[in-house]
């Protein structure tokens, strides 16, 4: 079964990094530049008997109303811990709702370049509110992390934690 995830967010908050990072660890991954953006990024992979197609969706507001053209299965919401949810996060889960689109993931993106844990609690609060308000649940697949530094993957353990996170993702019903 072919699975479309679009990967949405604030522009700037990771999201063409996430799927490079997604890409150079599952190795061998066709990538396609595509889109408005030079550096937007597609991604294919499977796990069993699924295919999924992962999309890297422009996160400018000229764009967001876009969303919901191709048959989406999921959505992973990229959200920087240095910023939290922005204008253009909120526009992104309100229009999955409309759309259809069931399943939402939630990748946050530079926790290294924040040093308060606390900090990261307070946004993915937000974040889970956004979500409730939306009638999403606030206990969806999450990852900490910096896709910046899971390029490199020099730790065994973060790769753990990606491929635990894609597993969530792919039992999501």
């Amino acid at each position: 079964m072919k699975r479309n995830i679009i990967v949405i967010g604030h522009v700037d908050h990771g999201k063409t990094t996430f799927v490079k990072a997604l890409d150079r660890l599952l190795s061998g991954v066709s990538k396609y530049p595509f889109g408005t953006e030079a550096e937007s990024y597609n991604a294919e992979y499977k796990i069993g008997e699924n295919e999924y197609f992962v999309f890297d969706y422009a996160g400018h507001a000229d764009y967001v109303e876009n969303l919901g053209k191709m048959e989406e299965w999921a959505a992973i919401l990229v959200c920087a811990a240095t910023d939290g949810p922005m204008p253009e996060t909120r526009k992104h889960i309100e229009l999955c709702r409309e759309r259809g689109i069931d399943r939402i993931a939630v990748f946050f993106s530079k926790c290294d370049m924040v040093e308060d844990d606390e900090l990261i609690d307070l946004i993915e609060w937000d974040i889970d509110e956004l979500l409730e308000e939306y009638d999403y649940p606030s206990d969806c697949p999450k990852l900490r992390a910096s896709a910046e530094k899971a390029l490199d993957w020099g730790r065994e353990e973060d790769k753990k934690e990606f491929f635990r996170f894609l597993g969530e993702i792919h039992r999501m019903e």
